[in-house]
Protein backbone atom coordinates (compact mmCIF):
# COMPACT_ATOMS: atom_id res chain seq x y z
CA UNK A 1 0.00 0.00 0.00
CA UNK A 2 1.39 3.16 -1.19
CA UNK A 3 1.45 6.35 1.16
CA UNK A 4 -1.52 8.17 -0.89
CA UNK A 5 -3.69 5.31 -0.27
CA UNK A 6 -2.83 4.92 3.38
CA UNK A 7 -3.91 8.82 3.64
CA UNK A 8 -7.28 7.88 1.96
CA UNK A 9 -7.70 5.33 4.11
CA UNK A 10 -6.68 7.12 7.31
CA UNK A 11 -9.53 9.75 6.14
CA UNK A 12 -11.87 7.26 5.20
CA UNK A 13 -11.33 5.60 8.45
CA UNK A 14 -11.29 9.02 11.10
CA UNK A 15 -15.74 9.32 9.02
CA UNK A 16 -16.36 5.34 10.59
CA UNK A 17 -18.03 5.33 14.01
CA UNK A 18 -15.79 3.52 16.56
CA UNK A 19 -16.56 1.81 19.36
CA UNK A 20 -15.26 2.91 23.16
CA UNK A 21 -11.77 3.72 23.86
CA UNK A 22 -9.82 0.80 24.91
CA UNK A 23 -6.76 0.88 27.04
CA UNK A 24 -3.98 3.15 25.58
CA UNK A 25 -2.03 0.55 24.40
CA UNK A 26 -5.00 -0.84 22.15
CA UNK A 27 -6.14 0.30 18.70
CA UNK A 28 -9.67 -0.92 17.24
CA UNK A 29 -10.51 -0.71 13.68
CA UNK A 30 -14.72 -1.44 12.90
CA UNK A 31 -14.35 -5.08 11.55
CA UNK A 32 -16.32 -4.52 8.30
CA UNK A 33 -12.64 -2.16 7.56
CA UNK A 34 -9.86 -4.70 8.52
CA UNK A 35 -9.97 -6.15 4.46
CA UNK A 36 -9.92 -2.51 3.54
CA UNK A 37 -7.43 -1.44 6.17
CA UNK A 38 -5.19 -3.96 4.64
CA UNK A 39 -4.30 -5.77 8.14
CA UNK A 40 -2.72 -9.08 7.92
CA UNK A 41 -1.62 -11.70 10.83
CA UNK A 42 -0.44 -14.41 11.76
CA UNK A 43 -0.08 -17.42 14.31
CA UNK A 44 2.94 -17.57 16.57
CA UNK A 45 4.78 -20.66 16.70
CA UNK A 46 7.91 -22.19 17.33
CA UNK A 47 10.32 -23.41 13.60
CA UNK A 48 13.32 -24.29 13.32
CA UNK A 49 15.81 -20.84 12.88
CA UNK A 50 19.07 -20.84 11.78
CA UNK A 51 22.33 -18.23 13.55
CA UNK A 52 23.65 -16.35 11.04
CA UNK A 53 25.90 -13.28 11.88
CA UNK A 54 26.26 -10.76 8.76
CA UNK A 55 29.58 -8.32 8.37
CA UNK A 56 29.98 -5.89 5.93
CA UNK A 57 33.33 -5.98 4.39
CA UNK A 58 35.37 -4.98 0.96
CA UNK A 59 36.67 -7.72 -1.33
CA UNK A 60 40.83 -7.90 -1.58
CA UNK A 61 43.26 -9.80 -3.74
CA UNK A 62 45.17 -12.84 -2.05
CA UNK A 63 48.94 -12.57 -1.10
CA UNK A 64 49.68 -15.34 -4.20
CA UNK A 65 47.00 -13.33 -6.39
CA UNK A 66 48.62 -10.77 -7.77
CA UNK A 67 52.30 -10.23 -9.11
CA UNK A 68 54.49 -7.28 -10.61
CA UNK A 69 56.50 -9.02 -13.70
CA UNK A 70 59.95 -7.11 -14.15
CA UNK A 71 62.89 -7.80 -16.49
CA UNK A 72 65.56 -9.96 -13.94
CA UNK A 73 68.38 -9.14 -16.90
CA UNK A 74 69.32 -6.25 -19.23
CA UNK A 75 68.38 -6.62 -22.57
CA UNK A 76 66.05 -6.03 -25.48
CA UNK A 77 62.20 -7.07 -25.65
CA UNK A 78 61.93 -8.56 -28.87
CA UNK A 79 58.73 -9.58 -28.98
CA UNK A 80 55.51 -8.62 -26.70
CA UNK A 81 53.18 -12.12 -26.73
CA UNK A 82 50.66 -10.88 -24.10
CA UNK A 83 47.98 -7.93 -24.11
CA UNK A 84 45.89 -6.43 -21.19
CA UNK A 85 43.25 -8.53 -20.16
CA UNK A 86 44.16 -11.71 -21.44
CA UNK A 87 44.42 -15.13 -19.28
CA UNK A 88 47.19 -16.85 -19.45
CA UNK A 89 48.04 -20.21 -17.86
CA UNK A 90 51.08 -20.57 -15.46
CA UNK A 91 54.78 -20.50 -17.37
CA UNK A 92 52.82 -18.82 -20.64
CA UNK A 93 55.46 -16.65 -22.40
CA UNK A 94 54.59 -13.38 -21.73
CA UNK A 95 57.38 -11.79 -23.92
CA UNK A 96 60.70 -12.60 -25.27
CA UNK A 97 64.28 -10.89 -24.19
CA UNK A 98 67.18 -10.79 -26.47
CA UNK A 99 70.51 -10.85 -23.97
CA UNK A 100 73.95 -11.88 -24.38
CA UNK A 101 74.38 -11.27 -20.64
CA UNK A 102 75.33 -14.53 -18.99
CA UNK A 103 78.27 -15.47 -21.38
CA UNK A 104 81.37 -15.69 -21.18
CA UNK A 105 84.12 -13.74 -23.75
CA UNK A 106 84.98 -17.63 -24.76
CA UNK A 107 81.30 -18.23 -25.41
CA UNK A 108 81.01 -15.13 -27.53
CA UNK A 109 84.16 -16.54 -29.46
CA UNK A 110 82.75 -19.65 -30.00
CA UNK A 111 79.80 -18.03 -31.15
CA UNK A 112 81.02 -15.55 -33.42
CA UNK A 113 81.91 -19.02 -36.03
CA UNK A 114 78.48 -20.40 -35.14
CA UNK A 115 77.15 -16.83 -36.12
CA UNK A 116 78.90 -16.81 -39.61
CA UNK A 117 77.53 -19.54 -40.72
CA UNK A 118 74.36 -19.42 -39.55
CA UNK A 119 74.37 -16.10 -42.14
CA UNK A 120 75.30 -17.88 -45.05
CA UNK A 121 73.33 -20.91 -44.35
CA UNK A 122 70.08 -18.32 -43.94
CA UNK A 123 71.39 -16.56 -47.35
CA UNK A 124 71.31 -19.67 -48.91
CA UNK A 125 67.99 -21.00 -47.80
CA UNK A 126 66.39 -17.72 -48.76
CA UNK A 127 68.22 -18.64 -52.64
CA UNK A 128 66.71 -21.86 -52.81
CA UNK A 129 63.13 -20.73 -51.55
CA UNK A 130 63.02 -17.99 -54.03
CA UNK A 131 64.52 -20.97 -56.70
CA UNK A 132 61.30 -22.92 -55.55
CA UNK A 133 59.17 -19.83 -56.03
CA UNK A 134 60.19 -19.19 -59.10
CA UNK A 135 59.41 -22.72 -60.29
CA UNK A 136 56.07 -22.59 -58.63
CA UNK A 137 55.15 -19.64 -60.29
CA UNK A 138 56.22 -20.95 -63.86
CA UNK A 139 54.13 -23.51 -63.28
CA UNK A 140 50.81 -21.65 -62.59
CA UNK A 141 51.26 -19.86 -65.50
CA UNK A 142 51.14 -23.21 -67.31
CA UNK A 143 48.51 -24.05 -65.08
CA UNK A 144 46.62 -20.98 -66.04
CA UNK A 145 47.21 -21.59 -69.49
CA UNK A 146 46.37 -24.63 -69.70
CA UNK A 147 42.54 -23.93 -68.10
CA UNK A 148 41.86 -21.29 -70.79
CA UNK A 149 43.07 -24.08 -73.78
CA UNK A 150 40.23 -26.53 -71.64
CA UNK A 151 37.82 -23.38 -71.33
CA UNK A 152 37.91 -23.27 -75.21
CA UNK A 153 38.18 -26.54 -75.92
CA UNK A 154 34.59 -26.30 -73.62
CA UNK A 155 33.22 -24.16 -74.68
CA UNK A 156 33.97 -25.38 -78.88
CA UNK A 157 32.38 -28.90 -77.47
CA UNK A 158 29.18 -26.84 -77.12
CA UNK A 159 28.68 -25.59 -80.23
CA UNK A 160 29.52 -28.79 -81.97
CA UNK A 161 26.70 -30.66 -79.98
CA UNK A 162 24.49 -27.75 -80.89
CA UNK A 163 25.10 -28.52 -84.80
CA UNK A 164 24.95 -32.40 -83.84
CA UNK A 165 21.11 -31.77 -82.51
CA UNK A 166 19.88 -29.39 -85.63
CA UNK A 167 21.25 -32.36 -87.99
CA UNK A 168 19.49 -34.59 -86.16
CA UNK A 169 16.24 -32.87 -85.90
CA UNK A 170 16.08 -32.16 -89.53
CA UNK A 171 17.76 -35.59 -90.56
CA UNK A 172 14.30 -37.18 -88.61
CA UNK A 173 12.48 -34.23 -90.26
CA UNK A 174 13.56 -35.83 -93.88
CA UNK A 175 13.60 -39.49 -93.23
CA UNK A 176 9.72 -38.89 -92.11
CA UNK A 177 8.98 -37.19 -95.37
CA UNK A 178 10.54 -39.46 -97.64
CA UNK A 179 8.75 -42.13 -95.95
CA UNK A 180 5.28 -40.56 -96.57
CA UNK A 181 6.48 -40.23 -99.94
CA UNK A 182 7.70 -43.63 -100.43
CA UNK A 183 4.47 -44.36 -99.52
CA UNK A 184 2.32 -42.03 -101.47
CA UNK A 185 4.56 -43.66 -104.43
CA UNK A 186 6.55 -40.64 -104.87
CA UNK A 187 10.05 -41.58 -103.83
CA UNK A 188 11.97 -44.73 -104.45
CA UNK A 189 12.94 -47.33 -101.86
CA UNK A 190 16.71 -45.76 -102.67
CA UNK A 191 16.05 -42.49 -101.20
CA UNK A 192 14.38 -43.93 -97.77
CA UNK A 193 17.26 -46.07 -97.16
CA UNK A 194 19.80 -42.73 -97.81
CA UNK A 195 17.86 -40.58 -95.69
CA UNK A 196 17.90 -43.55 -92.97
CA UNK A 197 21.58 -43.84 -93.47
CA UNK A 198 22.05 -39.90 -93.22
CA UNK A 199 19.50 -40.02 -89.67
CA UNK A 200 21.38 -42.75 -88.20
CA UNK A 201 24.91 -40.89 -89.08
CA UNK A 202 23.26 -37.86 -87.32
CA UNK A 203 22.25 -39.64 -84.16
CA UNK A 204 25.74 -40.99 -84.08
CA UNK A 205 27.63 -37.78 -83.96
CA UNK A 206 25.08 -36.00 -81.47
CA UNK A 207 26.77 -38.65 -78.71
CA UNK A 208 29.82 -38.30 -79.94
CA UNK A 209 29.34 -34.68 -78.97
CA UNK A 210 27.73 -35.10 -76.08
CA UNK A 211 30.80 -37.24 -74.75
CA UNK A 212 33.35 -34.64 -76.08
CA UNK A 213 31.97 -31.89 -74.07
CA UNK A 214 31.46 -34.45 -71.33
CA UNK A 215 35.50 -34.58 -71.62
CA UNK A 216 35.86 -30.68 -72.37
CA UNK A 217 33.87 -30.44 -68.76
CA UNK A 218 36.28 -32.63 -66.47
CA UNK A 219 39.42 -31.01 -68.57
CA UNK A 220 38.00 -27.54 -66.79
CA UNK A 221 37.64 -28.90 -63.43
CA UNK A 222 41.06 -30.74 -63.36
CA UNK A 223 42.94 -27.61 -65.01
CA UNK A 224 40.94 -25.45 -62.47
CA UNK A 225 42.10 -27.98 -59.60
CA UNK A 226 45.63 -27.38 -60.70
CA UNK A 227 45.63 -23.72 -60.81
CA UNK A 228 44.44 -24.22 -56.71
CA UNK A 229 46.99 -25.87 -55.96
CA UNK A 230 49.59 -24.11 -57.80
CA UNK A 231 48.63 -20.99 -56.62
CA UNK A 232 48.58 -22.41 -52.92
CA UNK A 233 52.53 -23.58 -53.51
CA UNK A 234 53.11 -20.21 -54.82
CA UNK A 235 51.89 -18.52 -51.57
CA UNK A 236 53.68 -21.12 -49.27
CA UNK A 237 56.92 -20.62 -51.72
CA UNK A 238 56.76 -16.74 -50.85
CA UNK A 239 56.05 -17.55 -46.90
CA UNK A 240 59.02 -19.12 -47.02
CA UNK A 241 61.13 -16.48 -48.59
CA UNK A 242 59.98 -13.91 -46.34
CA UNK A 243 60.96 -16.01 -43.28
CA UNK A 244 63.85 -16.97 -45.09
CA UNK A 245 65.18 -13.29 -45.27
CA UNK A 246 63.77 -12.49 -41.40
CA UNK A 247 65.94 -15.13 -40.50
CA UNK A 248 69.01 -13.52 -42.80
CA UNK A 249 68.09 -10.62 -40.73
CA UNK A 250 68.51 -11.90 -37.49
CA UNK A 251 71.27 -14.00 -38.46
CA UNK A 252 73.35 -11.02 -39.09
CA UNK A 253 71.69 -9.07 -36.48
CA UNK A 254 73.68 -11.82 -33.94
CA UNK A 255 76.99 -11.38 -36.08
CA UNK A 256 76.76 -7.84 -35.55
CA UNK A 257 76.15 -8.21 -31.51
CA UNK A 258 78.20 -10.95 -31.08
CA UNK A 259 81.56 -8.73 -32.32
CA UNK A 260 80.47 -5.79 -30.34
CA UNK A 261 80.11 -7.74 -27.19
CA UNK A 262 83.15 -9.36 -27.45
CA UNK A 263 85.05 -5.85 -28.01
CA UNK A 264 83.66 -5.29 -24.65
CA UNK A 265 86.66 -5.32 -21.80
CA UNK A 266 84.20 -7.25 -19.13
CA UNK A 267 81.82 -10.09 -20.26
CA UNK A 268 81.00 -11.60 -16.83
CA UNK A 269 78.72 -14.60 -16.33
CA UNK A 270 75.74 -14.04 -14.39
CA UNK A 271 72.79 -16.67 -12.83
CA UNK A 272 69.65 -16.82 -15.45
CA UNK A 273 66.63 -15.87 -13.47
CA UNK A 274 63.85 -18.30 -12.65
CA UNK A 275 61.80 -17.30 -15.00
CA UNK A 276 63.51 -17.02 -18.09
CA UNK A 277 64.02 -19.63 -20.10
CA UNK A 278 65.81 -20.36 -23.81
CA UNK A 279 63.31 -19.59 -26.41
CA UNK A 280 62.18 -22.75 -28.28
CA UNK A 281 62.05 -22.51 -32.11
CA UNK A 282 58.15 -23.02 -33.35
CA UNK A 283 57.50 -22.55 -36.45
CA UNK A 284 60.91 -20.47 -37.52
CA UNK A 285 60.33 -17.57 -35.63
CA UNK A 286 63.66 -16.95 -34.41
CA UNK A 287 66.84 -18.13 -35.89
CA UNK A 288 68.80 -21.15 -34.95
CA UNK A 289 71.88 -19.35 -34.21
CA UNK A 290 69.59 -17.67 -31.35
CA UNK A 291 68.66 -20.24 -29.94
CA UNK A 292 71.42 -22.29 -29.48
CA UNK A 293 73.13 -19.35 -27.77
CA UNK A 294 70.37 -18.69 -25.69
CA UNK A 295 70.45 -15.07 -26.12
CA UNK A 296 66.46 -15.11 -26.10
CA UNK A 297 64.73 -15.70 -23.40
CA UNK A 298 60.94 -16.04 -22.71
CA UNK A 299 59.57 -14.70 -19.74
CA UNK A 300 57.02 -16.71 -18.27
CA UNK A 301 54.06 -16.65 -16.10
CA UNK A 302 54.44 -17.71 -12.51
CA UNK A 303 50.88 -19.04 -11.92
CA UNK A 304 47.40 -18.51 -13.81
CA UNK A 305 45.73 -15.39 -14.26
CA UNK A 306 44.77 -12.12 -16.04
CA UNK A 307 47.78 -9.77 -17.47
CA UNK A 308 45.96 -6.30 -16.12
CA UNK A 309 48.66 -4.02 -17.43
CA UNK A 310 51.13 -4.07 -19.90
CA UNK A 311 54.06 -1.52 -19.60
CA UNK A 312 56.47 -2.86 -22.08
CA UNK A 313 56.69 -2.17 -25.41
CA UNK A 314 58.79 -4.45 -28.61
CA UNK A 315 62.30 -2.49 -28.49
CA UNK A 316 61.98 -1.65 -24.85
CA UNK A 317 65.55 -1.47 -23.25
CA UNK A 318 64.98 -3.13 -19.94
CA UNK A 319 67.48 -3.40 -16.61
CA UNK A 320 66.98 -5.82 -13.92
CA UNK A 321 63.38 -4.42 -12.05
CA UNK A 322 62.27 -2.83 -15.18
CA UNK A 323 58.39 -3.19 -14.55
CA UNK A 324 56.96 -5.24 -17.67
CA UNK A 325 53.45 -6.09 -16.85
CA UNK A 326 50.70 -7.08 -13.69
CA UNK A 327 49.35 -9.95 -13.47
CA UNK A 328 46.26 -11.02 -11.32
CA UNK A 329 44.48 -14.26 -10.52
CA UNK A 330 41.14 -13.12 -8.56
CA UNK A 331 39.65 -17.19 -8.77
CA UNK A 332 40.04 -16.77 -5.11
CA UNK A 333 39.69 -13.31 -3.53
CA UNK A 334 39.86 -12.20 0.67
CA UNK A 335 36.83 -10.93 1.91
CA UNK A 336 37.98 -8.59 4.85
CA UNK A 337 35.41 -7.74 7.16
CA UNK A 338 34.43 -6.88 10.67
CA UNK A 339 32.89 -8.67 13.35
CA UNK A 340 31.64 -7.64 17.13
CA UNK A 341 32.94 -8.40 20.14
CA UNK A 342 29.83 -10.02 21.21
CA UNK A 343 29.84 -12.49 17.68
CA UNK A 344 33.79 -13.99 18.30
CA UNK A 345 32.82 -17.14 20.54
CA UNK A 346 31.03 -18.08 17.48
CA UNK A 347 33.56 -17.46 14.89
CA UNK A 348 36.46 -19.71 14.33
CA UNK A 349 38.54 -20.27 11.06
CA UNK A 350 37.05 -22.81 8.45
CA UNK A 351 33.78 -21.82 9.47
CA UNK A 352 31.68 -22.13 6.05
CA UNK A 353 30.77 -18.69 4.80
CA UNK A 354 28.98 -17.21 1.61
CA UNK A 355 29.46 -13.59 0.22
CA UNK A 356 27.46 -11.27 -1.75
CA UNK A 357 27.74 -8.00 -3.72
CA UNK A 358 25.49 -5.42 -4.24
CA UNK A 359 26.54 -5.62 -8.09
CA UNK A 360 24.86 -9.60 -8.01
CA UNK A 361 22.45 -9.41 -5.73
CA UNK A 362 20.98 -12.72 -6.89
CA UNK A 363 24.46 -14.84 -6.48
CA UNK A 364 26.54 -15.83 -3.52
CA UNK A 365 30.05 -17.04 -3.19
CA UNK A 366 30.98 -19.71 -1.15
CA UNK A 367 34.06 -19.87 0.66
CA UNK A 368 35.45 -20.46 4.62
CA UNK A 369 36.48 -18.27 7.51
CA UNK A 370 40.75 -18.36 7.30
CA UNK A 371 41.66 -16.02 9.77
CA UNK A 372 40.15 -14.35 12.53
CA UNK A 373 41.69 -11.16 14.56
CA UNK A 374 43.96 -11.09 17.28
CA UNK A 375 43.21 -7.27 18.49
CA UNK A 376 40.03 -5.22 18.95
CA UNK A 377 39.87 -1.93 17.08
CA UNK A 378 39.69 0.62 20.12
CA UNK A 379 37.36 2.84 17.67
CA UNK A 380 34.76 0.35 16.04
CA UNK A 381 35.32 -2.09 18.82
CA UNK A 382 35.19 -4.84 15.96
CA UNK A 383 37.74 -7.55 14.80
CA UNK A 384 38.99 -8.38 11.41
CA UNK A 385 37.50 -11.68 9.84
CA UNK A 386 39.15 -12.48 7.01
CA UNK A 387 37.15 -15.46 4.60
CA UNK A 388 38.62 -16.93 1.42
CA UNK A 389 35.75 -16.97 -1.34
CA UNK A 390 35.68 -19.21 -4.69
CA UNK A 391 35.36 -16.77 -7.73
CA UNK A 392 35.53 -19.23 -10.60
CA UNK A 393 33.79 -16.82 -13.05
CA UNK A 394 35.87 -13.63 -11.56
CA UNK A 395 32.59 -11.70 -10.60
CA UNK A 396 33.85 -10.39 -7.57
CA UNK A 397 36.49 -7.67 -8.60
CA UNK A 398 38.90 -6.22 -5.88
CA UNK A 399 37.60 -3.14 -4.14
CA UNK A 400 34.24 -3.86 -4.05
CA UNK A 401 31.97 -3.91 -1.08
CA UNK A 402 30.44 -7.11 0.01
CA UNK A 403 28.75 -8.75 2.97
CA UNK A 404 29.81 -11.88 4.44
CA UNK A 405 27.13 -14.25 5.74
CA UNK A 406 28.13 -16.98 8.96
CA UNK A 407 26.24 -19.68 10.31
CA UNK A 408 26.82 -20.08 13.89
CA UNK A 409 25.35 -22.89 14.75
CA UNK A 410 22.73 -25.52 13.86
CA UNK A 411 18.77 -24.43 13.36
CA UNK A 412 17.21 -24.42 16.65
CA UNK A 413 13.82 -24.39 17.40
CA UNK A 414 12.28 -20.75 18.51
CA UNK A 415 9.31 -18.27 19.01
CA UNK A 416 9.55 -17.06 15.78
CA UNK A 417 7.98 -13.99 14.07
CA UNK A 418 8.41 -12.64 10.82
CA UNK A 419 10.66 -9.21 10.08
CA UNK A 420 7.66 -7.48 8.76
CA UNK A 421 5.72 -7.88 12.41
CA UNK A 422 8.45 -5.99 14.02
CA UNK A 423 8.29 -2.46 14.45
CA UNK A 424 10.97 -0.53 16.03
CA UNK A 425 11.19 2.59 18.21
CA UNK A 426 15.20 3.27 19.38
CA UNK A 427 16.50 0.52 21.33
CA UNK A 428 12.40 -0.97 21.63
CA UNK A 429 10.72 -3.87 19.70
CA UNK A 430 7.17 -3.96 19.67
CA UNK A 431 4.20 -6.17 17.95
CA UNK A 432 0.47 -5.55 17.57
CA UNK A 433 -1.48 -8.79 19.19
CA UNK A 434 -4.62 -9.44 17.89
CA UNK A 435 -6.47 -9.66 21.31
CA UNK A 436 -10.33 -9.72 19.50
CA UNK A 437 -11.81 -9.46 16.13
CA UNK A 438 -11.62 -5.56 15.56
CA UNK A 439 -8.92 -4.92 18.89
CA UNK A 440 -5.39 -5.31 18.77
CA UNK A 441 -2.67 -4.72 21.49
CA UNK A 442 0.77 -2.81 21.21
CA UNK A 443 2.91 -5.15 23.38
CA UNK A 444 6.96 -4.92 24.03
CA UNK A 445 8.84 -7.59 23.03
CA UNK A 446 12.70 -9.09 23.57
CA UNK A 447 14.31 -10.69 20.76
CA UNK A 448 16.96 -13.17 19.55
CA UNK A 449 18.58 -13.77 16.21
CA UNK A 450 17.34 -13.26 13.33
CA UNK A 451 17.43 -15.58 9.69
CA UNK A 452 15.96 -15.47 6.62
CA UNK A 453 12.86 -13.20 6.90
CA UNK A 454 12.45 -14.43 11.10
CA UNK A 455 13.01 -13.35 14.09
CA UNK A 456 13.19 -15.00 17.54
CA UNK A 457 11.04 -13.57 19.91
CA UNK A 458 12.40 -14.66 23.12
CA UNK A 459 9.84 -12.61 25.83
CA UNK A 460 6.61 -10.92 25.23
CA UNK A 461 4.53 -13.31 23.47
CA UNK A 462 3.86 -16.99 23.28
CA UNK A 463 2.92 -19.52 21.11
CA UNK A 464 -0.74 -18.83 19.48
CA UNK A 465 -1.07 -15.10 19.71
CA UNK A 466 -1.96 -13.94 17.07
CA UNK A 467 0.50 -10.89 15.54
CA UNK A 468 0.02 -8.46 12.63
CA UNK A 469 2.40 -8.42 9.66
CA UNK A 470 0.87 -5.67 7.67
CA UNK A 471 -1.13 -2.80 8.66
CA UNK A 472 1.11 -2.52 11.87
CA UNK A 473 2.08 0.97 11.06
CA UNK A 474 -1.90 2.17 10.74
CA UNK A 475 -2.89 0.73 13.73
CA UNK A 476 -0.64 2.71 15.90
CA UNK A 477 -1.96 5.97 14.14
CA UNK A 478 -5.04 4.94 15.46
CA UNK A 479 -3.66 5.20 18.89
Amino acid sequence: MNRYSILLLLVFLGGCARAPEPAASASAIPTQNLELAGVQTVRVERKPIQAEVRLPGQVNLTEAGQASITAPLNGVVVDLLVRAGQHVGQGSPLAVINSVYGQTGLQILKNLETDQTAVVQAQANVTSAEGNLGGAESTLSQARSALEQARIAHNQAVDTLDQAKAETVRARIDLKRKRDLFTAGVFARGDVEDAEERYDKAISAWHDAQQSLSDAGDSVKLAEQNVRVDQGNVGNFRSNVAEGQKAVTLARANLERDKTVFGQENVSGTAVAQNLTPVRLEGGRYSETAAANATMFSIRAPFSGTVTTVTMTKGLSVSPGTALATLVNDRQVYVDASAFEADLGSIHPGDPVSASVPAYPAHTFQGRVKVVGKQVDPATRTVAVRSLIDNPDGHLKAGMFATATLRLERPQLALVVPDSAIMVHGDDRFVYVQSGAAHFEKRAIKVGIASQGQTEVVSGLAAGDVVVTQGNILLESQE
